[in-house]
């Protein structure tokens, strides 16, 4: 069994079956889960061990007695990420916070021993996917989109400060087009994507027509009076996406109501399977 004890600088690493093993070191007890390829617990182990009872010479061999039933020496070595307590100036390990504002995509650069508040907000932060900003407008609250940690911009309209702003901050534009001159215009700036505003004003033959003239990698998404009945209708005729405002959320709905109707219209866009019209 290879024992590895984490220095300043670098993840403690050891040798296991499973593809990582993440911990919760609190105050009191330490849990551990380890997690194969697919993203799915094979087994767990706890202890009551925690780290307000422990020296930092104590840590590693506390470890490994809650997951040495998890190792093999002929594995390929496997990471071990740990919040909670282990990361305080009493653990085992001391993670410094980082300075705010910071991005939360650039929360993992700084920190070896992640605290559990860092680990809760990458985690809601990988569940949702991308986080981003809608009528942007300006360079300045592009700027401001990067600094709070957003991975895109969309705008209502097609401004070419903005999406260059966009992009050189490292986002995905998605500005607002409604004639073939905006459509080009947004596509030569660097555009990743078209939001056709409002669509319900192009219409379907419309997006046909300016559809057979655009490059064919070209990613269009209908917003604006497009609801999940239409949602065929505007695949058909080359739509990749849309953007839901008021079928899906509405000043005075509930929760459950909100949830009700991002089923189904999660329900509409599955059921004509973009993906394989694309």
């Amino acid at each position: 069994m290879h024992q590895h004890t984490a220095s300043e600088n670098e993840l403690c690493q050891i040798n296991s079956a499973g593809s990582w093993v993440a911990v919760d070191w609190g105050t009191s007890s330490l849990r551990a889960w380890l997690i194969d390829e697919n993203l799915c617990v094979q087994t767990n182990a706890k202890s009551t061990q925690g780290a307000g009872s422990l020296q930092p010479a104590d840590f590693e061999g506390v470890l490994l007695d809650v997951i040495g039933d998890w190792l093999q020496t002929d594995a390929k070595p496997t990471q071990v990420f740990i919040c909670g307590m282990a990361g305080s100036r009493q653990g085992w390990q001391e993670a410094e916070y980082v300075p705010v504002p910071t991005k939360l995509t650039d929360l993992h650069q700084h920190l070896d021993v992640m605290r559990g508040e860092e680990t809760l907000l990458l985690g809601i932060l990988e569940e949702l996917s991308a986080i981003g900003a809608g009528t942007v407008l300006t360079a300045g609250q592009v700027r401001q989109v990067c600094a709070a940690g957003g991975t895109f911009v969309v705008s209502p309209n097609c401004d070419e400060e903005v999406i260059r702003t966009t992009k050189a901050e490292g986002m995905t534009s998605y500005p607002g087009v409604l004639t073939p001159t905006e459509y080009f215009a947004a596509l030569k700036t660097g555009a990743d994507a078209l939001k056709i505003f409002p669509a319900f004003q192009v219409g379907i033959k419309g997006i046909e027509a300016v559809r057979a003239v655009l490059p064919k990698e070209t990613l269009l998404y209908a917003v604006g009076g497009v609801g999940p009945a239409d949602f065929a209708d505007y695949a058909n005729v080359g739509c990749q996406g849309f953007g839901m405002a008021s079928n899906l959320y509405k000043p005075g709905f509930s929760a459950a109501q909100t949830a009700e109707n991002a089923k189904k219209i999660t329900a509409a866009y599955d059921a004509i399977k973009l993906g394989e019209k694309a």
